[in-house]
């Protein structure tokens, strides 16, 4: 069974991201640290997208009742 991660989530997901890419395109020591914590923070991000973000897509069905086996 495959679950949308809520639309609200990506949103707020992409433009998390879409901030620290602007940053990393600051000059000086701004830039550099953005990069360095872009380097840090990418495995995270990667997880965060395989493993913490799909299973929210399950909310919508858990809040109104609609629970099947699949789920778990």
């Amino acid at each position: 069974m495959n679950y949308e991660i809520p639309l609200p989530l990506k949103q707020e997901h992409e433009a998390l991201h879409d901030q620290l890419r602007q940053a990393t395109q600051a000059e000086g020591e701004v830039g550099e640290l953005a990069k360095a914590l872009a380097r840090l923070m990418h495995p995270h991000f990667v997880k965060e997208d395989q493993i913490a973000l799909p299973p929210l897509g399950l909310l919508v069905a858990l809040s109104s009742g609609d629970v099947t086996p699949e789920m778990a």
